[in-house]
């Protein structure tokens, strides 16, 4: 998730160390490279925004991705080490291997197209 996001420190070495926000960032940057959606990239400030965002986004990872776990917006606004770990391991293999890959997704052809 470096290699997507940039803005994890080096003095982050544990996935409970991430907060909601970074979490949130990571998963939206997956569900653009994976996925027809296009989730904001930061959460806004009002609590129901929040959750109509993390919402969304848990239904794009269940239902375009066929996530096998639990996700709603809990796993993204609360998240835990277990829960965290789990959905982005999932997104990691979910992420395209190639420039052809990510071509297909853009272009509405990949796995997440409708």
């Amino acid at each position: 998730f470096r290699q997507i996001y940039g803005g994890i420190g080096e003095e982050v070495t544990s996935i409970a160390e991430l907060g909601p926000e970074v979490l949130v960032e990571l998963v939206a940057r997956a569900l653009r490279l994976t996925t027809v959606h296009k989730p904001p990239l930061k959460l806004p400030a009002g609590m129901a925004a929040r959750h109509r965002i993390c919402t969304d986004m848990a239904s794009a990872i269940v239902k375009d991705l066929a996530y096998p776990g639990e996700c709603g917006y809990s796993q993204l606004l609360y998240p835990t080490e277990a829960s965290s770990r789990a959905l982005l391991g999932f997104l990691v293999e979910k992420l395209p291997r190639s420039e052809e890959e990510a071509g297909e997704v853009l272009e509405g052809q990949g796995p997440g197209a409708r």
